[in-house]
């Protein structure tokens, strides 16, 4: 996703983060988005996390 910016930050207790996603007006465009933000853990069980982002961009 070339036109969102990620943004993790680390939570007060170092077991969670919070995660930030920003769209860049610069590079936007009008029209439908359903994309997925994949995310890599150290958890043996649930290695990747798959997040579904989904919206609509209006002019």
């Amino acid at each position: 996703m070339n036109y969102i910016d990620l943004e993790s930050e680390r939570g007060p207790d170092g077991d969670r983060y919070q995660m930030t996603l920003t769209l860049m007006p610069e590079k936007v465009r009008p029209g439908k988005v359903e994309r997925t933000a994949t995310i890599k853990t150290n958890d043996r069980e649930f290695p990747t996390l798959s997040v579904p982002v989904t919206g609509y961009i209006l002019d």
